[in-house]
């Protein structure tokens, strides 16, 4: 029983309307890709700064519970996934993926120390950024040294060598 219907009737879109469809949505995503991709490599960057923080914290915090210098071992600075060890860290080292580190411990052996009290031996910055890829996108951890503070934010995205605190602005939440 056919009543007259062709078989390109019975799929509903003929073949150009099909390809015009499919055209618009590969012009829609080639438009949204770059922000896409943006907005992953900066979760991978925050990521990457949230875990150093907290690697931070916990041996500052461990420094304290067992009333003795805690040691945070850093690699060189431009470091591309770095590995964080300590020799007060409960849950093992810290390896942040996909990322650089820059910091400005060098002249402290690449060591940052807290004491019984919790508190720092210097003053330093550290910044991380993606490897390879033009994203201007930066996260900065600062901590002060005698009382051991930290404190994070973004960045300035034209200063791509170095770390300095007179660059990093605090994040308001």
């Amino acid at each position: 029983m056919n009543y007259g219907t062709k078989d390109s009737d019975l799929l509903g879109f003929t073949l150009l309307e099909q390809l015009i469809v499919l055209f618009l949505i590969g012009l829609l995503a080639s438009l949204s890709a770059p922000s896409f991709l943006g907005m992953y490599q900066r979760a991978k960057i925050n990521s990457a700064a949230s875990t150093l923080l907290s690697a931070v914290q916990e041996v500052q915090r461990q420094a304290i519970m067992k009333s003795k210098n805690c040691t945070i071992f850093l690699p060189l600075t431009n470091t591309n996934n770095p590995t964080i060890t300590s020799d007060c860290f409960v849950t093992g080292d810290r390896t942040l993926k996909d990322v650089n580190l820059r910091h400005n411990y060098a002249s402290k052996n690449n060591q940052i120390v807290f004491d019984y009290r919790g508190r720092s031996n210097v003053l330093g910055t550290m910044v991380i950024d993606k490897i390879a890829d033009n994203i201007s996108y930066q996260r900065c951890l600062i901590i002060s040294n005698f009382i051991g503070m930290s404190r994070s934010g973004d960045y300035n995205p034209t200063q791509k060598t170095g770390s300095s605190a007179t660059y990093c602005k605090t994040i308001n939440s």
